[in-house]
């Protein structure tokens, strides 16, 4: 059981910065949305080789409709040209899979400050972004960021969760939790959290079942929504992740 978890692939979606009007990808920013042609930046061509699916002039491959899907709503649209479009113009606008910069590395708690937090909410399947990323039957896939605003909430969800509106941003921040195994028997659970330096900390529990206990069939989609005070994340711009789990997600 634990090797045949070892051997699943797991896919961190980590923030990238724009840069004037293109975006380049490093080796560990993978998939990076938006880049429908491969070539490793985010440009105007990416923006036509949508319109041209759209016309019904080219047809996607499961691939290409995942990166086309630049704002994370669950479809290929207009929409995704026109926030491609808001990005090159650098105006302000961000997307859902570039928050914040997520590293997963280990950490000692030491000299950091503990948070205190409260699980408001473990729900599935509304953010599912792993269909596309199945290996031989199998998919880890995780994405771990935080909402300081109702602006960066609901450009993240659109309308499909709409449990939190700008009066609960006023006090307070979100870190959300997704994750996407081959089982719903299988989960992360936030034990601790921190800051320090403008860095959220964040300590996981990966929860795999014991020898003999019976695997749930079919995926298992957990969208966690943890509550935090918002003046103690204000000025957070990085995340780290830490995990019992005995491999990185790269």
């Amino acid at each position: 059981m634990k090797k045949h978890f070892m051997a699943t692939v797991s896919l961190l979606l980590i923030g990238v910065l724009s840069l004037g009007s293109v975006i380049s990808v490093s080796a560990k920013a993978l998939p990076l949305y938006g880049d429908v042609n491969a070539d490793s930046i985010i440009s105007v061509d990416d923006t036509t080789e949508i319109q041209k699916h759209l016309s019904n002039i080219s047809e996607f491959s499961q691939e290409e409709l995942t990166l086309a899907d630049y704002n994370g709503d669950g479809k290929v649209d207009i929409l995704d040209v026109t926030d491609i479009q808001k990005m090159l113009a650098s105006l302000d606008y961000k997307y859902a899979h570039e928050l914040y910069e997520v590293e997963n590395v280990d950490f000692s708690s030491e000299e950091l400050t503990s948070l205190e937090f409260k699980v408001d909410k473990c729900i599935r399947p509304y953010f599912n972004i792993s269909y596309d990323y199945l290996y031989n039957g199998t998919c880890n896939s995780h994405l771990r960021t935080t909402f300081k605003t109702y602006d960066e909430y609901s450009r993240f969800f659109k309308s499909t969760f709409d449990e939190y509106d700008e009066k609960f941003f006023e006090d307070n921040a979100l870190i959300f939790m997704y994750d996407h195994y081959y089982s719903d028997s299988i989960k992360d659970n936030l034990d601790n959290v921190y800051v320090k330096d403008n860095v959220l900390y964040l300590e996981l529990t990966h929860r795999e079942p014991a020898e003999g206990e019976p695997v749930t069939e079919g995926l298992g989609f957990w969208n966690q929504f943890i509550v935090v005070d918002k003046a103690s994340v204000e000025n957070v711009d990085k995340i780290r992740v830490k995990s019992n789990l005995d491999y990185f997600y790269w």
